[in-house]
């Protein structure tokens, strides 16, 4: 995928929020531009940046999330196990899956608001993604044209001629206005600023509550109610009232010409089943505290008693209006629940006075955002001035004013907007009219789209319209519906929502796609609108759209078959839920799991005996995929509990059963390997340096082993392919450093496997994060073909064979998308710290690898971050000299200590080998004390010294490796793969092995040790045994101690034995 470059320099100031009101208009170029920072926004630029894209998010507030963290914090999705993907991961993290209470059992208690905002921001963040916030839309350039306003002025729902637009115009680019929202959260009706930013992108994802991109873009688009001819729809159009209360509506009672009491409006309502424009009641959703304590709520400024004249002469008359009146699971039952009278906060969902105010917002869903921002206002100031009615009315009850007396907002929730909400709840707004429009019938299971990018499961929910006069009383008018399933239980409520859904009609628009504002009728729509849904809808947004840049086609010409191949193996749910036999245990969701017989039979009361049926390589614990294999067995069999008790169960593993590093056999070991840059042994305090902190390393090395003859090639690439292949450079290929552009030397996948390939075959996660240099990654990209999942990688030159920074001003491929402006701020060590702690924490539930090969203590050299002398310059500007290198040797050991830490938080160390090694010796210039007799050691980089190749190897793995242990044993970067491979039970490579395992020595336990190593670095090649280093060319030289100047060679002819052995090993390497 090409991406691309910021036109102009964007400063973080601008992107992140306070933004800088100050800076110039600037302009961006992405693949994929994602508006709107809702919990589907969040899914679509997560799952496009996946895919390899480039990608800005824009959000006009200055939180993500939406609704999931802006208020309501139950998980509606329905009946069925409809969630999957990433959305039923980043939802339910941390929460226990259990039977629920809320919404009649259709609904799942979040994490909190808070929390799911602090959620989304920190993935978003881990990923790198760019993020503008405190920016609005102000107008879109599609083709030619600059559109400023929504091109329609009345919605499609009342009828109204169009004609398709066939000229297939994209959106070229869109331009923010810069209007951060108020201190309440509340959108300003005028920008600060207009015309502040310009995003250019191949495709655009409108992920937005209002549909703005789409009212600009020229695709169709509508809103309110269809009537029932539309789409052939019973339940469309004009409902019958809800509830008419005996209150008379007009100023003077009996007398119309006096008009209407406040919020009783006038206004006409046509015939049953026919359109209208109106739109269903909006709201905040508070979280109130009771007792008093909480955010104080502000008193009125502009208090009219007037307002609640309709309270009044409620509570004078003894009228109830506070009961919420509804339809549920059936057209024909009404419910009535009663409520305790309190006026303005509670979510009574069809009463006539409360947070919902009916009849107010059909200006919202097409209008300006000085439209907006006066409704937004106005819900506000219902809340304000009904909690001082319920204070300070002479007619209200006193058990209304004593609880209005005690409500406040509840601390910790929304405390940076005084305790309001941040987010406006928006229901239903425009809704884009494609070639496929979800209707009445999908919900009623009489279709089958064959596109699936998501399935809806909740019951239909309509809300009430308007507060109307009727025979001198006074209506609630429409709604009704309340989680009303119209599918007779044929597909337990769910339904499929097709690709065509979210993407305009051929013509249109061809690089827009619409997963929030999707092509539904309005019923169908009151269904579909719940925030896991346009998550979901969101991800499979981001993967179209990445492949749409991909491909280079019209987002309605991506390949649908490729499309759910990506869908599925995201664990996304796409085909449609069953019934639930009730005879079978309660199903959770697809990615459930559980760690023990004891953890099942707390969940699965009565099904106990199931468990070793299900647990099939019976390690004690049953896995997502195991549990997945089950329910395949439960569909493809209807006698499934006999077929399985003919079947039998597996036989549990015997307690005992352990392997060579004394960990059971169903546990892999996580595997840390931490491989600096140009370090000798001299500079640590652990192996007798002086003048270098480095109190995580030690504490590593005083909790493990510490080897004290381990060695390494002289220099950078020969090194990375040896310990990665476990075959020395000659033989991989890769004999000098890769270090020039046109060097077209590389590590070849199809010759050799890496231990990531061989440990991924084990079932582990793998990622790399720091210096790749086995490659040049624009040319030969080949970080997936040798195992890694996951990678965050810096290399020297860019694709313009431009050399680029590694420390300060950083330019890292992550997943495949080069991070440079995401990242400019930070420090490159940093980012890739970040990214392993993510890693590791996300993968906490499975083996995993991390390989960190780090970019410290690498020239040049550098002032660290937070030091008096640090400065943020590129690579190229810095000036320092080796006197910064105890700095940056005692960064990297910070940086060691926050992967121990992490290891440690998620309760993984005794499961985790940590190993420390190094690629060569120091750097040439730095000079280190070392030893009782402080001598000064030179570094040996790229020389054929021990100073150029002996290197640290400290290991730790708590209750396995004996605490602050010494090993003399011989140990080249060969060694590695064999080793990992044992500790992991992984398979052998394709190619020959030249390393052999130190596992044994790690474990203490009798083994071979090795006798000799391998040293290579361009023509130069040399065996090294404790006593003597022989070079290919036929030098011997006897080993001085370390600290000493180097021995000169022996004199031809002597040591005959010594030098025929040497041979023999040259001979046996070379067969």
């Amino acid at each position: 995928m090409k991406h691309y470059l910021t036109v102009t320099i964007i400063f973080n100031a601008l992107l992140v929020w306070p933004s800088c009101l100050a800076v110039e208009v600037t302009s961006h170029k992405a693949d994929v531009c994602v508006y709107g920072g809702t919990a589907s926004g969040v899914m679509a630029a997560l799952a496009a940046e996946k895919e390899g894209a480039k990608v800005i998010l824009i959000e006009p507030s200055r939180w993500l999330g939406g609704m999931t963290g802006g208020g309501i914090n139950h998980l509606d999705w329905g009946k069925g196990s409809t969630v999957g993907g990433s959305t039923y991961k980043i939802l339910m993290e941390g929460l226990e899956e259990k039977a629920q209470k809320h919404h009649g059992g259709h609904a799942i208690q979040g994490i909190g608001n808070r929390q799911y905002r602090e959620r989304f921001k920190k993935v978003i963040e881990d990923r790198g993604i760019t993020v503008i916030y405190d920016h609005r839309l102000g107008s879109v350039q599609a083709g030619d044209a600059t559109i400023v306003s929504p091109t329609r002025q009345k919605p499609i729902a009342m009828n109204e001629s169009f004609e398709e637009n066939k000229a297939g115009q994209s959106i070229r680019s869109i331009t923010l206005d810069y209007a951060p929202v108020d201190k309440t959260g509340c959108p300003i009706p005028e920008p600060k600023k207009r015309n502040a930013i310009t995003v250019s992108a191949k495709v655009f994802i409108d992920c937005s509550y209002e549909g703005d991109v789409l009212g600009m873009s020229g695709a169709s688009y509508t809103w309110g109610r269809e009537s029932r001819e539309k789409y052939g729809e019973s339940l469309a159009g004009v409902r019958p009232n809800l509830w008419v209360h005996d209150i008379d509506p007009y100023v003077e009672p009996g007398n119309p010409e006096s008009g209407l009491i406040p919020f009783v409006q006038d206004r006409k309502i046509g015939p049953l089943g026919s359109a209208d424009a109106l739109s269903m009641g909006y709201c905040f959703r508070y979280e109130f505290d009771g007792s008093g304590k909480g955010i104080p709520i502000p008193e009125p400024t502009n208090y009219d008693p007037a307002e609640f004249e309709v309270v009044r002469r409620a509570i004078r008359d003894g009228v109830d209006i506070f009961s919420s009146r509804k339809m549920r699971t059936t057209l024909n039952k009404i419910t009535t629940s009663k409520r305790g009278p309190f006026v303005g906060g509670a979510q009574n969902n069809r009463n006539l006075m409360t947070s919902t105010v009916y009849g107010c917002n059909d200006e919202y869903p097409n209008g300006d955002w000085a439209t907006r921002a006066r409704l937004w206002k106005f819900h506000q100031e219902f809340l304000i001035n009904s909690i001082h009615f319920a204070k300070i009315d002479p007619l209200a009850p006193k058990s209304m004013k004593q609880r209005a007396m005690k409500t406040t907002f509840r601390k910790g929730v929304f405390d940076e907007t005084g305790g309001w909400p941040n987010q406006f709840y928006v229901r239903q707004a425009r809704r884009m009219v494609s070639s496929y429009v979800v209707t009445q019938k999908d919900l009623e299971g009489k279709t089958d789209p064959p596109h699936t990018v998501g399935l809806a499961a909740y019951g239909v929910d309509d809300w009430p319209y308007a507060i109307v006069p009727q025979d001198g009383k006074i209506a609630v008018q429409g709604g009704a519906f309340s989680i009303v399933y119209i599918d007779g239980g044929k597909y337990n409520g769910s339904y499929k929502i097709p690709y065509e859904a979210i993407v305009p009609r051929k013509g249109e628009c061809d690089n827009l796609i619409v997963p929030v504002c999707v092509s539904a009728s309005h019923i169908a729509f009151t269904s579909l609108r719940m925030e896991p849904v346009w998550m979901v809808l969101g991800e499979s947004a981001g993967v179209a759209a990445a492949m749409a840049v991909d491909a280079k086609v019209s987002v309605q010409d991506v390949p649908y078959k490729k499309l759910r191949k990506k869908l599925d193996d995201l664990g996304q749910t796409l085909e449609r839920i069953p019934p639930q036999d009730p005879k079978t245990p309660d199903e959770p969701h697809k990615h459930a799991s559980w760690k023990s017989q004891d953890a099942w039979n707390k969940q699965k009361k009565g099904w106990e005996w199931l468990f070793p049926h299900i647990d099939t390589n019976s390690d004690g614990q049953i896995s997502a995929e195991e549990y997945r294999a089950f329910q395949k067995f439960k569909k493809q069999h209807g006698d499934w509990q006999e077929a399985l008790k003919e079947k039998g169960a597996g036989t549990p593993k015997k307690k005992d059963e352990r392997s060579l590093s004394g960990q059971r056999s169903g546990d892999k070991p996580n595997i840390i390997l931490i491989f600096a840059d140009d370090l000798g042994i001299e500079a640590l305090n652990a192996y007798g340096g002086h003048g270098v902190r480095t109190p995580h390393l030690d504490k590593l090395a005083s909790k493990g082993i510490l080897f004290t003859r381990c060695f390494a090639n002289p220099a950078c690439s020969p090194s990375r392919a040896e310990i990665m292949t476990g075959t020395y450079p000659g033989f991989a290929g890769v004999r000098h450093v890769l270090s020039k552009w046109d060097d077209d030397i590389y590590l070849n996948p199809k010759k050799f496997n890496s231990f990531a390939n061989q440990l991924n075959k084990a079932g582990y996660a793998t990622a790399i994060a720091g210096k790749w240099n086995v490659s040049w990654l624009e040319r030969k990209d080949t970080v997936k073909a040798f195992g890694f999942d996951e990678h965050c990688l810096w290399q020297m030159y860019d694709r313009d064979g431009v050399k680029r920074s590694r420390f300060y001003q950083p330019h890292f491929r992550i997943n495949g998308k080069i991070e440079e402006d995401s990242i400019a701020k930070r420090f490159g060590p940093d980012v890739l710290a970040d990214f392993m702690v993510d890693f590791m924490k996300r993968k906490k539930d499975e083996p995993f690898l991390i390989y960190y090969p780090a970019l410290l203590v690498h020239t040049p050299y550098i002032r660290v971050p937070g030091g008096a002398k640090t400065n943020a310059l590129p690579d190229s500007k810095q000036k320092s000299g080796p006197e910064c290198f105890p700095e940056m040797v005692e960064y990297l050991d910070k940086n060691v200590g926050r992967l121990v830490n992490a290891v440690d938080e998620h309760g993984l160390s005794k499961n985790t080998i940590i190993l420390f090694c190094a690629d060569n010796g120091t750097h040439g210039p730095v000079t280190s004390v070392w030893g009782e007799n402080r001598a000064k050691i030179k570094g040996g980089k790229m020389t054929m010294t021990d100073r150029g190749s002996r290197v640290p190897l400290i290991a730790s793995w708590p209750g396995t490796i004996q605490p602050g242990t010494q090993c003399d044993d011989l140990v080249e970067l060969a060694d590695f793969l064999p080793t990992f491979l044992e500790i992991a039970s992984a398979p052998k490579p394709m190619q020959r092995v030249h390393g052999q395992s130190f596992l044994p020595q790690l474990l203490g336990k009798d083994g071979p040790a090795k006798e000799w190593v391998h040293i290579e670095y361009r023509k130069d090649r040399q065996i090294r045994t404790k006593e003597w280093i022989y070079t290919y060319k036929g030098e011997l030289t006897k080993v001085n101690e370390w600290g000493r100047p180097e021995n000169q060679p022996e004199k031809q002819g002597d040591h005959a034995d010594v030098r025929n052995e040497m041979k023999r090993i040259f001979a046996s390497i070379d067969r």
